[in-house]
């Protein structure tokens, strides 16, 4: 999908340093301009002189000309889109919220091609027009769990939806005629055959569409380099000034363009941080903010640029294009950074938070709004329920029933695990095999001390477990659970327990060992303008008119 603002429908853009541009005038119907040729030469012939190039050159440098440009990029900016009438410009001037499309990416992996990526389509849209709108997801399927992580790390914009529209598969656009990579066909057979371990159809990355209402773009900022103190001042009063709704916060980025690498602003330390290591979460600047020096994190003899993006009631606004770059000659030292005071507490303790795609396009990409509050998988408490199957004997688990109602049920509680045992044995191949750590907690399908076993082989209860176990047969399914996170999870007073109720989180050990991954970085998130996304839509529908 290409990215930026919609220029002119003249195909050009900005390029700054080379004069004089060209002149545009009006031009009329051919025509009419026939006819007035034909009348001027029936009539006398006029008298003026005709103008020397020296009087044109003069006359042209005082009228309003277009920048010089280059051709464009990308296919959207080519096509003469339909204009809007007066009214209906003036409208959406004036209002302070647009209309948009917002793109983003999910990617999807699977075990193997047996696994379907659980997106269902809408039959009657498709059978309309041939386009693949989002009508419901099945549950425990790769898009599914995705949906859940990002939740998990507050990311709700993220998270696939009802009504969304497929326009691009694997970076491909996704014709009406086309498979959505190797799904439940002939394709998908083929990749079976090959075997489990085969890589093909086990990742996807799919681009929808999604209509939204956000804030206008804002104007670059004004950029200065003070090579005496090691300095980047960045004014954002052009910025403020022509933005017609309340501003919530700033998120600002800055591009190395001798290196071509981009860098996030903390709003907490105002230092630059490198966009692949605190792009998942930043804090955004001051809504008050007038004016920044930003000198950590920067090097030297380096050209830099910058682009903002507020904060708006109603979320964020796409970044801006890039300021005027700016060379810096000098930076602060390594010395200088280390003893650089960074502030122990945050003094706006709400301060908005945010995530910056990986791919940053500037007058394209957006920031993706954080939940307030806990972001991590060990900042909520939470009742982690995992399913396993132990083979062989389970001699060497010493457990006590746990009074604690769980579910519809009285669980078992493991104590301890007897080393040496069989069960010990099979607790470390489980750990090498399935062992995954999310944000700092270890998450494997194996029975350690303090987990809370509901479930044995289909039977619930104390009794009836205990009855189960001692039968011992060659295999056991258990369905395990889990407290973690929260900081005292382990407590069991009353409202401690009231708090559980409502916090079960259940594992897929086919399926959240790449999701978690996955759904750690943002690949792309912009906003597009209307003409723009009907564009993409109709390339892929079967009909385009």
């Amino acid at each position: 999908i290409p990215a930026g603002n919609t220029p002119p429908p003249l195909g050009w853009q900005v390029v700054d340093g080379e004069d004089p541009p060209p002149m545009i005038h009006v031009a009329k119907h051919s025509l009419f301009m026939k006819r007035q040729e034909e009348k001027a030469s029936e009539g006398a012939v006029p008298t003026k002189k005709k103008p020397s190039r020296l009087q044109v050159l003069s006359k042209a440098a005082s009228e309003p000309r277009l920048p010089r440009i280059r051709p464009p990029a990308h296919i959207a900016h080519a096509v003469i889109l339909p204009q809007l009438s007066d009214q209906a410009r003036v409208t959406q001037d004036k209002a302070p919220y647009k209309k948009m499309v917002c793109s983003f990416r999910v990617v999807l992996s699977r075990p193997s091609a047996r696994v379907p990526w659980g997106v269902v389509w809408s039959d009657e849209a498709f059978k309309q027009s041939g386009s693949r709108i989002v009508g419901a997801m099945k549950d425990g399927s790769p898009v599914t769990r995705w949906n859940t992580w990002q939740k998990v790390r507050g990311r709700s914009g993220c998270c696939v939806q009802a009504g969304d529209q497929l326009v691009r598969v694997d970076g491909l656009w996704a014709y009406y005629d086309a498979e959505v990579g190797i799904n439940d066909a002939n394709e998908a057979m083929l990749a079976i055959d090959k075997g489990e371990s085969s890589e093909a159809g086990r990742s996807i990355v799919l681009e929808f569409l999604r209509p939204v209402l956000r804030p206008p773009i804002p104007a670059a900022p004004q950029l200065e380099a003070w090579d005496s103190m090691g300095h980047l001042v960045i004014n954002f009063r052009l910025a403020a000034s022509r933005i017609p709704y309340k501003i919530l916060g700033w998120a600002l980025c800055i591009v190395d363009l001798d290196r071509g690498l981009w860098f996030v602003v903390d709003g907490a330390s105002r230092a630059a941080i490198f966009l692949g290591v605190a792009g998942s979460d930043c804090g955004a600047l001051d809504p008050e903010i007038t004016k920044l020096h930003v000198s950590h994190g920067l090097a030297s003899n380096r050209t830099y640029a910058v682009c903002v993006s507020c904060l708006s009631p109603r979320g964020w606004s796409a970044f801006s294009e890039l300021s005027r770059p700016k060379h810096l000659s000098h930076a602060l030292s390594s010395l200088d950074e280390n003893t650089r005071t960074v502030p122990l507490e945050d003094p706006w303790q709400e301060r908005p938070r945010f995530a910056v795609p990986a791919e940053l396009v500037p007058g394209a990409s957006s920031p993706v709004q954080l939940r307030f509050g806990a972001r991590d998988f060990l900042g909520s408490l939470r009742r982690i329920r995992i399913r396993t199957v132990v083979q062989g004997c389970t001699r060497g688990l010493h457990k006590e029933t746990d009074l604690c109602s769980i579910g519809d049920g009285v669980a078992l509680l493991v104590e301890r695990i007897a080393e040496d045992s069989m069960l010990a044995k099979w607790n470390e191949e489980k750990k090498e095999q399935y062992a995954f750590t999310v944000h700092g907690a270890e998450v494997a399908p194996y029975l350690r001390a303090g987990d809370l076993i509901i479930r044995i082989n289909g039977t619930s209860g104390a009794a009836g477990m205990l009855k189960e176990l001692k039968r011992c047969p060659d295999t056991l399914a258990i369905v395990l659970e889990r407290r973690s996170g929260g900081g005292g999870s382990n407590e069991s007073d009353l409202s401690q327990q009231d708090q559980l109720e409502d916090s079960l989180f259940p594992i897929d050990n086919r399926l959240d060992v790449d999701a978690v991954q996955a759904a750690e970085t943002i690949q792309w998130y912009t906003l597009l303008s209307p003409n723009e996304a009907i564009l993409a839509a109709r390339l892929v529908e079967s009909e385009p008119q």
